[in-house]
Protein backbone atom coordinates (compact mmCIF):
# COMPACT_ATOMS: atom_id res chain seq x y z
CA UNK A 1 0.00 0.00 0.00
CA UNK A 2 1.79 3.09 -1.07
CA UNK A 3 1.81 6.07 1.38
CA UNK A 4 -0.79 9.22 0.26
CA UNK A 5 1.07 11.83 -1.64
CA UNK A 6 1.68 15.33 -0.29
CA UNK A 7 -0.58 17.57 -1.37
CA UNK A 8 2.14 19.38 -3.17
CA UNK A 9 2.89 16.75 -5.40
CA UNK A 10 -0.97 16.55 -6.80
CA UNK A 11 -1.78 18.17 -9.99
CA UNK A 12 -4.48 20.61 -8.23
CA UNK A 13 -1.61 21.96 -6.06
CA UNK A 14 -0.02 22.78 -9.42
CA UNK A 15 -2.65 24.20 -11.38
CA UNK A 16 -2.97 26.82 -8.44
CA UNK A 17 0.55 27.57 -8.45
CA UNK A 18 0.45 28.16 -12.15
CA UNK A 19 -2.46 30.53 -11.21
CA UNK A 20 -1.38 32.18 -7.82
CA UNK A 21 2.10 31.95 -6.86
CA UNK A 22 4.84 34.81 -7.30
CA UNK A 23 1.66 37.09 -6.85
CA UNK A 24 1.85 38.81 -3.77
CA UNK A 25 5.46 40.99 -4.54
CA UNK A 26 3.99 43.71 -2.60
CA UNK A 27 2.33 44.43 1.15
CA UNK A 28 -0.06 46.89 -0.47
CA UNK A 29 -3.89 46.17 1.06
CA UNK A 30 -4.63 46.61 -2.83
CA UNK A 31 -1.81 44.32 -4.38
CA UNK A 32 -1.50 43.57 -7.78
CA UNK A 33 -3.10 41.21 -9.46
CA UNK A 34 -0.55 40.25 -11.92
CA UNK A 35 3.09 40.87 -10.31
CA UNK A 36 4.44 43.75 -12.00
CA UNK A 37 7.30 44.40 -14.05
CA UNK A 38 10.80 46.16 -12.31
CA UNK A 39 12.78 47.71 -14.92
CA UNK A 40 14.78 49.30 -12.90
CA UNK A 41 18.40 48.54 -13.14
CA UNK A 42 19.67 49.98 -9.76
CA UNK A 43 18.29 50.40 -6.20
CA UNK A 44 18.38 53.55 -3.31
CA UNK A 45 19.89 52.21 -0.14
CA UNK A 46 19.58 53.84 2.91
CA UNK A 47 22.46 55.35 4.52
CA UNK A 48 22.37 53.15 8.11
CA UNK A 49 22.49 49.64 5.36
CA UNK A 50 26.11 49.74 3.66
CA UNK A 51 26.90 46.66 1.61
CA UNK A 52 28.17 43.70 3.26
CA UNK A 53 31.08 42.57 1.43
CA UNK A 54 30.93 39.78 0.28
CA UNK A 55 27.28 39.66 -0.36
CA UNK A 56 25.65 36.31 1.27
CA UNK A 57 24.46 35.67 -2.55
CA UNK A 58 27.76 34.58 -3.09
CA UNK A 59 26.35 31.71 -1.25
CA UNK A 60 22.76 30.67 -2.69
CA UNK A 61 22.36 27.95 -0.49
CA UNK A 62 20.17 30.21 0.83
CA UNK A 63 16.96 32.09 -0.31
CA UNK A 64 17.73 34.90 -2.68
CA UNK A 65 15.25 37.11 0.11
CA UNK A 66 16.77 36.98 3.52
CA UNK A 67 15.47 37.11 6.81
CA UNK A 68 16.31 40.27 7.15
CA UNK A 69 14.24 41.74 4.49
CA UNK A 70 17.19 42.33 2.66
CA UNK A 71 17.65 40.57 -0.99
CA UNK A 72 20.96 38.58 -2.26
CA UNK A 73 22.72 39.34 1.05
CA UNK A 74 21.83 43.19 1.02
CA UNK A 75 20.00 44.48 4.19
CA UNK A 76 16.98 46.75 3.70
CA UNK A 77 16.54 45.90 0.09
CA UNK A 78 17.90 45.40 -3.48
CA UNK A 79 21.29 46.72 -4.88
CA UNK A 80 21.92 45.83 -8.61
CA UNK A 81 18.98 44.15 -10.91
CA UNK A 82 21.86 41.74 -12.38
CA UNK A 83 22.16 40.42 -8.64
CA UNK A 84 18.65 40.53 -8.37
CA UNK A 85 15.63 42.04 -9.42
CA UNK A 86 11.98 41.54 -7.65
CA UNK A 87 10.26 40.94 -11.02
CA UNK A 88 12.80 37.65 -11.82
CA UNK A 89 12.67 37.07 -7.84
CA UNK A 90 9.05 36.36 -8.61
CA UNK A 91 9.12 34.10 -11.52
CA UNK A 92 12.21 31.69 -9.77
CA UNK A 93 9.70 31.47 -6.92
CA UNK A 94 6.96 30.10 -8.84
CA UNK A 95 9.57 27.87 -10.65
CA UNK A 96 10.62 26.69 -7.00
CA UNK A 97 7.13 25.88 -6.47
CA UNK A 98 6.61 24.29 -9.72
CA UNK A 99 9.19 21.77 -9.23
CA UNK A 100 9.02 21.94 -4.95
CA UNK A 101 12.34 22.70 -4.61
CA UNK A 102 15.15 24.72 -2.59
CA UNK A 103 15.56 27.47 -4.80
CA UNK A 104 15.67 28.40 -8.61
CA UNK A 105 17.56 30.71 -10.69
CA UNK A 106 16.33 32.34 -13.96
CA UNK A 107 18.49 32.76 -16.69
CA UNK A 108 18.58 33.95 -20.56
CA UNK A 109 18.13 31.19 -21.71
CA UNK A 110 17.91 26.94 -21.76
CA UNK A 111 21.92 27.13 -22.91
CA UNK A 112 22.96 29.57 -20.66
CA UNK A 113 21.12 27.13 -17.63
CA UNK A 114 23.33 24.45 -19.03
CA UNK A 115 26.31 26.10 -20.02
CA UNK A 116 26.16 27.90 -16.12
CA UNK A 117 26.52 24.07 -14.74
CA UNK A 118 29.40 22.47 -16.97
CA UNK A 119 31.36 25.72 -16.21
CA UNK A 120 31.20 24.88 -12.68
CA UNK A 121 33.09 21.33 -13.84
CA UNK A 122 37.30 21.66 -13.04
CA UNK A 123 39.80 19.91 -15.56
CA UNK A 124 40.21 16.11 -14.60
CA UNK A 125 36.36 15.95 -13.78
CA UNK A 126 34.17 13.00 -15.69
CA UNK A 127 30.33 13.98 -16.67
CA UNK A 128 28.08 10.58 -17.90
CA UNK A 129 25.36 12.27 -20.45
CA UNK A 130 22.10 10.48 -21.82
CA UNK A 131 22.84 8.83 -25.25
CA UNK A 132 19.44 10.47 -26.22
CA UNK A 133 20.62 14.55 -25.80
CA UNK A 134 19.46 17.74 -27.22
CA UNK A 135 21.94 18.67 -29.88
CA UNK A 136 22.99 21.97 -27.92
CA UNK A 137 24.37 20.66 -25.29
CA UNK A 138 26.09 18.27 -27.20
CA UNK A 139 27.62 21.92 -28.74
CA UNK A 140 28.55 23.31 -25.62
CA UNK A 141 29.99 20.01 -24.48
CA UNK A 142 32.93 20.45 -26.90
CA UNK A 143 32.73 23.57 -25.73
CA UNK A 144 33.30 23.72 -21.92
CA UNK A 145 34.29 19.92 -21.41
CA UNK A 146 36.09 19.06 -24.11
CA UNK A 147 38.20 22.25 -24.72
CA UNK A 148 39.25 21.91 -20.95
CA UNK A 149 40.10 18.09 -20.35
CA UNK A 150 36.63 17.36 -18.63
CA UNK A 151 36.22 13.70 -19.50
CA UNK A 152 32.68 12.11 -20.51
CA UNK A 153 31.23 9.23 -21.12
CA UNK A 154 27.42 8.52 -23.56
CA UNK A 155 25.10 6.20 -21.82
CA UNK A 156 21.55 4.94 -22.15
CA UNK A 157 19.45 7.20 -19.39
CA UNK A 158 17.27 4.21 -19.46
CA UNK A 159 19.49 1.57 -18.08
CA UNK A 160 20.30 2.64 -14.48
CA UNK A 161 22.88 -0.60 -15.20
CA UNK A 162 24.62 1.34 -18.15
CA UNK A 163 25.03 4.50 -15.59
CA UNK A 164 26.51 2.68 -13.09
CA UNK A 165 28.98 0.66 -15.05
CA UNK A 166 31.04 3.99 -16.21
CA UNK A 167 30.81 5.88 -13.24
CA UNK A 168 34.67 6.64 -12.56
CA UNK A 169 35.61 8.09 -9.33
CA UNK A 170 35.96 11.39 -11.01
CA UNK A 171 32.96 11.58 -12.07
CA UNK A 172 31.30 14.62 -10.95
CA UNK A 173 27.22 14.58 -12.73
CA UNK A 174 24.95 12.32 -14.10
CA UNK A 175 23.33 14.33 -17.01
CA UNK A 176 20.01 13.03 -18.41
CA UNK A 177 16.73 14.07 -20.06
CA UNK A 178 13.15 13.15 -18.41
CA UNK A 179 12.46 12.38 -22.25
CA UNK A 180 14.81 12.14 -24.62
CA UNK A 181 15.63 14.76 -27.88
CA UNK A 182 14.93 13.47 -30.45
CA UNK A 183 14.47 10.07 -29.41
CA UNK A 184 11.85 10.05 -26.82
CA UNK A 185 13.77 8.19 -24.60
CA UNK A 186 12.92 8.32 -20.74
CA UNK A 187 15.53 8.47 -18.15
CA UNK A 188 15.12 6.17 -15.14
CA UNK A 189 15.70 8.67 -12.60
CA UNK A 190 14.49 7.08 -9.67
CA UNK A 191 16.23 3.66 -10.52
CA UNK A 192 19.76 6.19 -11.19
CA UNK A 193 19.52 7.38 -7.85
CA UNK A 194 18.98 4.02 -6.35
CA UNK A 195 21.52 2.41 -7.60
CA UNK A 196 24.40 5.77 -7.17
CA UNK A 197 23.79 5.07 -3.72
CA UNK A 198 24.40 1.19 -3.65
CA UNK A 199 27.95 2.51 -4.88
CA UNK A 200 28.79 3.94 -0.88
CA UNK A 201 30.67 6.94 -2.70
CA UNK A 202 31.92 9.76 -0.25
CA UNK A 203 30.82 11.97 -3.12
CA UNK A 204 28.60 10.64 -5.69
CA UNK A 205 28.19 12.10 -8.58
CA UNK A 206 25.04 14.76 -8.90
CA UNK A 207 22.59 14.14 -11.24
CA UNK A 208 21.07 16.93 -13.63
CA UNK A 209 17.89 16.28 -15.35
CA UNK A 210 17.14 18.08 -18.15
CA UNK A 211 12.70 18.14 -18.02
CA UNK A 212 12.53 20.61 -21.08
CA UNK A 213 10.43 17.86 -23.03
CA UNK A 214 8.29 16.81 -20.14
CA UNK A 215 7.08 19.90 -18.05
CA UNK A 216 6.33 19.92 -13.91
CA UNK A 217 2.66 18.18 -15.40
CA UNK A 218 4.34 14.92 -16.66
CA UNK A 219 7.45 14.55 -14.30
CA UNK A 220 9.33 15.99 -11.34
CA UNK A 221 12.85 14.89 -11.32
CA UNK A 222 13.52 15.88 -7.99
CA UNK A 223 10.75 14.16 -6.36
CA UNK A 224 12.60 11.18 -7.55
CA UNK A 225 16.25 11.74 -6.87
CA UNK A 226 17.76 14.46 -9.07
CA UNK A 227 19.92 17.05 -7.68
CA UNK A 228 18.99 19.92 -10.30
CA UNK A 229 16.25 19.81 -12.70
CA UNK A 230 16.87 22.29 -16.26
CA UNK A 231 14.16 23.90 -17.56
CA UNK A 232 14.18 25.85 -21.17
CA UNK A 233 11.76 28.55 -20.27
CA UNK A 234 10.96 29.02 -23.89
CA UNK A 235 9.54 25.81 -24.68
CA UNK A 236 6.29 24.69 -22.70
CA UNK A 237 6.33 26.69 -19.46
CA UNK A 238 6.25 29.97 -21.35
CA UNK A 239 4.53 28.39 -24.29
CA UNK A 240 4.12 30.97 -27.00
CA UNK A 241 7.01 30.86 -29.32
CA UNK A 242 7.86 34.58 -28.10
CA UNK A 243 10.50 34.53 -25.47
CA UNK A 244 13.87 33.00 -24.66
CA UNK A 245 14.74 31.58 -21.25
CA UNK A 246 16.59 28.90 -18.86
CA UNK A 247 16.08 27.97 -15.35
CA UNK A 248 17.65 25.35 -12.91
CA UNK A 249 15.86 24.42 -9.87
CA UNK A 250 18.07 22.55 -7.16
CA UNK A 251 16.57 19.83 -4.66
CA UNK A 252 16.05 20.62 -1.00
CA UNK A 253 18.75 18.06 0.22
CA UNK A 254 21.87 19.40 0.84
CA UNK A 255 25.02 17.97 0.17
CA UNK A 256 28.35 19.95 -0.11
CA UNK A 257 29.23 18.87 -3.70
CA UNK A 258 25.66 20.08 -4.80
CA UNK A 259 25.99 23.34 -2.52
CA UNK A 260 29.38 23.90 -4.39
CA UNK A 261 27.81 23.23 -7.82
CA UNK A 262 24.51 25.56 -7.15
CA UNK A 263 26.85 28.50 -5.46
CA UNK A 264 28.89 28.34 -8.98
CA UNK A 265 25.70 28.17 -11.40
CA UNK A 266 24.38 30.78 -9.60
CA UNK A 267 27.57 32.83 -10.06
CA UNK A 268 27.48 32.45 -13.11
CA UNK A 269 23.62 34.17 -13.63
CA UNK A 270 24.69 36.98 -11.35
CA UNK A 271 28.12 37.90 -11.30
CA UNK A 272 28.44 36.93 -15.01
CA UNK A 273 25.74 38.51 -16.48
CA UNK A 274 23.51 35.66 -17.82
CA UNK A 275 20.67 36.61 -15.94
CA UNK A 276 17.12 36.94 -17.39
CA UNK A 277 15.33 40.26 -17.98
CA UNK A 278 12.74 41.37 -16.11
CA UNK A 279 10.16 41.83 -19.49
CA UNK A 280 10.92 38.48 -20.37
CA UNK A 281 10.43 37.12 -16.60
CA UNK A 282 7.10 38.77 -16.63
CA UNK A 283 6.13 37.23 -20.28
CA UNK A 284 7.28 33.62 -18.74
CA UNK A 285 4.85 34.09 -16.02
CA UNK A 286 2.19 34.97 -17.99
CA UNK A 287 2.60 31.90 -20.29
CA UNK A 288 2.61 29.79 -16.60
CA UNK A 289 -0.79 30.89 -16.05
CA UNK A 290 -1.73 28.67 -18.72
CA UNK A 291 0.88 25.78 -18.51
CA UNK A 292 -2.07 23.49 -17.17
CA UNK A 293 -4.82 24.35 -19.55
CA UNK A 294 -2.12 24.18 -22.69
CA UNK A 295 -0.21 20.76 -20.64
CA UNK A 296 -3.47 18.95 -21.14
CA UNK A 297 -4.86 19.56 -24.48
CA UNK A 298 -1.22 19.12 -25.86
CA UNK A 299 -0.63 15.60 -24.03
CA UNK A 300 -4.12 14.75 -25.13
CA UNK A 301 -3.51 15.37 -28.55
CA UNK A 302 -0.19 14.18 -28.81
CA UNK A 303 -1.84 10.99 -27.91
CA UNK A 304 -4.80 10.58 -30.42
CA UNK A 305 -1.94 11.86 -33.11
CA UNK A 306 0.96 8.92 -31.96
CA UNK A 307 -1.68 6.31 -32.07
CA UNK A 308 -3.51 7.12 -35.27
CA UNK A 309 0.83 7.73 -36.35
CA UNK A 310 1.14 3.60 -35.34
CA UNK A 311 -1.46 2.37 -37.76
CA UNK A 312 -0.28 4.50 -40.88
CA UNK A 313 1.13 2.38 -43.49
CA UNK A 314 4.03 4.94 -44.31
CA UNK A 315 4.73 5.25 -40.75
CA UNK A 316 7.93 2.45 -39.86
CA UNK A 317 7.85 3.41 -36.43
CA UNK A 318 6.09 5.95 -33.65
CA UNK A 319 8.16 6.46 -30.08
CA UNK A 320 5.80 8.38 -27.67
CA UNK A 321 6.10 6.89 -24.03
CA UNK A 322 2.32 7.42 -24.19
CA UNK A 323 2.04 4.18 -26.14
CA UNK A 324 1.45 1.61 -24.05
CA UNK A 325 3.98 -0.33 -26.15
CA UNK A 326 6.73 2.30 -25.99
CA UNK A 327 9.71 1.39 -24.04
CA UNK A 328 9.69 4.25 -21.92
CA UNK A 329 6.18 4.05 -21.03
CA UNK A 330 6.29 1.92 -17.55
CA UNK A 331 9.58 4.29 -16.65
CA UNK A 332 7.64 7.60 -17.19
CA UNK A 333 4.77 6.47 -14.98
CA UNK A 334 7.51 5.29 -12.20
CA UNK A 335 9.25 8.76 -12.59
CA UNK A 336 6.20 10.99 -13.20
CA UNK A 337 4.23 13.74 -10.84
CA UNK A 338 3.55 11.05 -8.29
CA UNK A 339 5.84 9.57 -5.32
CA UNK A 340 4.06 6.25 -5.81
CA UNK A 341 4.91 3.57 -8.27
CA UNK A 342 1.66 2.63 -8.77
CA UNK A 343 -0.02 3.28 -12.22
CA UNK A 344 -1.70 6.91 -12.45
CA UNK A 345 -4.76 6.83 -14.42
CA UNK A 346 -4.51 10.20 -15.00
CA UNK A 347 -0.92 10.40 -16.04
CA UNK A 348 0.54 12.48 -19.01
CA UNK A 349 3.16 11.92 -21.26
CA UNK A 350 3.79 15.19 -22.81
CA UNK A 351 3.22 16.58 -26.26
CA UNK A 352 6.37 16.03 -28.10
CA UNK A 353 6.91 12.64 -30.32
CA UNK A 354 8.75 11.02 -32.77
CA UNK A 355 8.04 9.03 -36.00
CA UNK A 356 10.20 7.56 -38.66
CA UNK A 357 9.10 8.05 -42.57
CA UNK A 358 9.25 4.31 -45.01
CA UNK A 359 11.66 5.54 -47.28
CA UNK A 360 14.32 7.72 -44.99
CA UNK A 361 15.24 11.36 -45.51
CA UNK A 362 14.25 11.69 -48.74
CA UNK A 363 10.72 10.31 -47.85
CA UNK A 364 10.71 12.26 -44.56
CA UNK A 365 11.48 15.98 -46.37
CA UNK A 366 8.81 15.16 -48.95
CA UNK A 367 6.67 14.57 -46.31
CA UNK A 368 6.93 17.90 -44.48
CA UNK A 369 7.05 19.73 -47.72
CA UNK A 370 3.47 18.73 -48.04
CA UNK A 371 1.98 19.92 -44.86
CA UNK A 372 -0.09 22.55 -45.12
CA UNK A 373 -0.84 23.11 -41.75
CA UNK A 374 1.85 21.86 -39.23
CA UNK A 375 4.56 24.29 -39.19
CA UNK A 376 8.02 23.21 -40.51
CA UNK A 377 10.07 24.56 -37.75
CA UNK A 378 12.53 24.63 -34.69
CA UNK A 379 11.84 24.30 -31.37
CA UNK A 380 8.52 23.15 -29.60
CA UNK A 381 6.07 23.85 -26.88
CA UNK A 382 4.11 26.31 -28.25
CA UNK A 383 0.54 26.70 -29.50
CA UNK A 384 1.53 25.69 -32.90
CA UNK A 385 1.98 22.03 -34.10
CA UNK A 386 6.07 22.50 -35.13
CA UNK A 387 7.61 19.25 -37.48
CA UNK A 388 11.27 18.97 -38.44
CA UNK A 389 13.71 16.40 -39.84
CA UNK A 390 16.00 15.97 -37.09
CA UNK A 391 19.25 14.79 -38.78
CA UNK A 392 19.38 17.78 -40.74
CA UNK A 393 18.86 19.88 -38.13
CA UNK A 394 21.67 17.75 -36.36
CA UNK A 395 23.99 18.22 -39.31
CA UNK A 396 25.59 21.19 -37.97
CA UNK A 397 26.70 19.38 -34.91
CA UNK A 398 28.88 16.68 -37.08
CA UNK A 399 28.24 13.32 -36.70
CA UNK A 400 24.17 12.34 -36.19
CA UNK A 401 22.95 8.92 -34.71
CA UNK A 402 19.50 9.90 -35.43
CA UNK A 403 17.27 7.81 -37.93
CA UNK A 404 17.38 9.27 -41.19
CA UNK A 405 13.53 9.06 -41.34
CA UNK A 406 13.06 10.54 -38.69
CA UNK A 407 10.60 13.30 -38.07
CA UNK A 408 10.26 15.14 -34.63
CA UNK A 409 6.86 16.68 -33.58
CA UNK A 410 6.04 18.98 -31.22
CA UNK A 411 1.88 18.80 -31.13
CA UNK A 412 0.11 21.95 -30.32
CA UNK A 413 -3.77 23.19 -29.80
CA UNK A 414 -4.94 22.64 -32.87
CA UNK A 415 -7.95 20.49 -33.60
CA UNK A 416 -6.37 16.97 -33.54
CA UNK A 417 -8.06 16.34 -36.33
CA UNK A 418 -7.08 18.45 -38.30
CA UNK A 419 -3.32 17.76 -37.52
CA UNK A 420 -4.25 13.93 -38.59
CA UNK A 421 -5.48 15.54 -41.89
CA UNK A 422 -2.24 17.56 -42.77
CA UNK A 423 -0.26 14.29 -41.56
CA UNK A 424 -2.35 12.12 -43.93
CA UNK A 425 -2.35 13.76 -47.25
CA UNK A 426 1.24 14.45 -46.69
CA UNK A 427 2.48 11.28 -45.72
CA UNK A 428 -0.29 9.80 -48.61
CA UNK A 429 1.32 12.56 -50.93
CA UNK A 430 5.17 11.06 -50.83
Amino acid sequence: MSPSPSPRLSRSYLQTVCAHSGCDVNASHSRDVVAPIHLATTYERSAPNPLQHPPTSMDPTIAPRGTDGGVCGYPGGYCYSRLANPTRNALERVLTDLDDGLASQAYASGMAAASAILSALAPGDHVIFGVDLYAGVKGVRGMLCDARNVKWDAANAASKEDIVRKIQPSTKLVWVESVGNPMCSVADVRGIRDAIQTLGMASPPLIVVDATWASQFVSRPLLHGADIVLHSLTKYIAGHSDCLGGALIRTRTSTPALDKMWTMACNACTIAGSALDPFTCYMVMRGIRSLWCRIKVQCANAMEVATWLSKHPRVSCVRYPGLSNDPGHVTLLQNGVSDSQDDDPDALFGGMLSFEVEGGAEAALRCLEACKLCVRATSLGGTETLLEHRRSVEAFAGHSDTPEGLVRMSVGLESVQDIINDLDQALNSI
